[in-house]
C-alpha cells in the first residue's frame, strides 16, 4: 500500500477533505474503537487470506513482556498485499467492543508489511470459559509458556469488521489495517495468569462509525 495515494479500503473515506489528500501519517485514527452492528454484510471476500493454521511461538521479553514472537515466517494477505507475522499477544478486558459490549479478553495478531511501517492485526474476542469447554485453540500462550502453539479457528464464513486505525501500544502508529472477528475464540486461563496480561486501551472516537465495513471471511 502506498501511503501517498492512501490507497488503503478505509482511507477511501478518510475524513480530510478528498480521499488523495488524506494524511496517513498524523496519527489522527486511534484504535481501539467501539464496533456498530449493521444489518448491511458486504459478503464473501478476498481481501484478507490468512495462509496459516498452526503457529508455533516463543516468549520473548522486550518492552512489552507478553508478547509472543514466531519462530517461523507466517504470512497472510490483504488487498493483494503480504504481511508476516510479527507477534501475538492479548489483552484483558477486551480492547474492541461490539455495540458497547466488551469481552473478558482480546487477541491480537500483529502482521506487518515487509518493507513499510504499515500493519494488520487481525483481532479476536476471548471468553474465559472453564477448562473442559475451552476450544484449547490459545490456551498455551495465555498461560504465557515459554514455547507455545495457536491453532488458528476456522475462519470459513465467519463475520469480520475491518477499519482503518493504529497500534493500541507502543508507537501508536496509525498505517494499521484492523480486522475484527465477531465470533469469540473460547478459553481457560488460570486466575494467576490472567493478571499477567496487558490492560486494554480506552476506545478512541476519531474513527466513524460509517468507516468500518463488515465482510464474510
Amino acid at each position: 500500500m502506498n501511503n501517498s495515494s492512501c490507497t488503503s479500503i478505509s482511507s477511501l473515506f478518510c475524513k480530510n477533505k478528498l480521499p488523495c489528500e488524506c494524511d496517513c501519517e498524523n496519527n489522527s485514527r486511534q484504535s481501539p474503537i467501539d464496533i456498530k452492528r449493521s444489518t448491511l454484510n458486504l459478503g464473501k471476500t478476498e481481501l484478507l487470506n490468512v495462509n496459516y493454521k498452526t503457529v508455533s511461538l516463543y516468549k520473548y521479553l522486550d518492552s512489552d513482556e507478553y508478547k509472543y514472537k514466531p519462530i517461523n515466517d507466517y504470512i497472510l494477505s490483504f488487498n493483494t498485499y503480504t504481511f508476516k507475522l510479527l507477534n501475538v499477544h492479548f489483552h484483558k478486558t477486551s480492547e474492541h467492543k461490539i455495540d458497547g459490549n466488551e469481552y473478558d479478553m482480546e487477541a491480537h495478531f500483529v502482521h506487518k508489511a515487509i518493507d513499510t511501517e504499515e500493519y494488520v492485526v487481525l483481532a479476536f474476542f476471548i471468553n474465559l470459559v472453564d477448562e473442559n469447554a475451552s476450544d484449547k485453540n490459545i490456551d498455551e500462550t495465555l498461560s504465557l509458556q515459554d514455547t507455545a502453539t495457536i491453532t488458528m479457528p476456522d475462519l470459513g464464513d465467519d463475520v469480520f469488521y475491518t477499519y482503518k486505525g493504529s497500534l493500541t501500544t507502543g508507537s501508536f502508529n496509525s498505517d494499521v489495517e484492523w480486522c475484527v472477528f465477531e465470533k469469540p475464540l473460547e478459553a481457560y486461563i488460570s486466575k494467576r495468569d490472567r493478571f499477567n496480561h496487558i490492560g486494554a486501551r480506552p476506545i478512541q472516537y476519531s474513527v466513524y462509525p460509517s468507516e468500518v465495513f463488515t465482510f464474510t471471511y
